[in-house]
């Protein structure tokens, strides 16, 4: 834009006018780019170069991971490098004496992502859960209800 007023200009003033002007806007440039080195040097900035050389290493380690169908723990490694959840939701269906819970919808995180909602931490095992629900059934009689909530069946 500068350059193009210094051919405009209509008397040797006015040329030197715009000339000051573009050797003060040179010498402004150059000031704030060192600045805005010795900030950059200074601050704890992104290495956005770094960020990228890992995440490519890590890229090829899980495909070297995926590259072998065959191997459980492989895929085990993989999606514990990625961080993948599958959360699923059962609805209760009921049959002619017993009620079943079918697949009614899911969604796949990955990363650090959040899931929508709480998971499930308490005990998981067989025995650990029908001795809850035993100690459900004596305290209160909820016996449905407690089993319902853990995704077991109403026998």
């Amino acid at each position: 834009m500068v350059k193009t007023n210094l051919g405009r200009a209509k008397s040797d003033e006015q040329y030197n006018e715009i000339a000051a002007q573009f050797d003060d806007l040179d010498a402004r440039k150059a000031t704030l780019s060192e600045r805005l080195r010795q900030i950059t040097a200074q601050s704890n900035c992104i290495d956005v170069d770094a960020i990228l050389e890992r995440s490519l290493k890590a890229f090829k380690g899980a495909q070297q991971l995926a590259g072998q169908a065959n191997d459980l723990a492989g895929a085990t490694r993989l999606f514990d490098a990625i961080n993948v959840q599958l959360l699923l939701r059962f609805q209760p269906v009921q049959k002619k004496i017993r009620v079943e819970h079918k697949l009614a919808g899911g969604i796949i995180i990955w990363g650090s992502a959040e899931p929508p909602i709480q998971k499930y931490t308490g005990p998981t095992g067989k025995r650990a859960v029908k001795e809850l629900q035993a100690r459900q059934a004596r305290g209160n009689g909820e016996l449905e209800n407690s089993i319902l909530r853990m995704g077991g069946s109403n026998r």
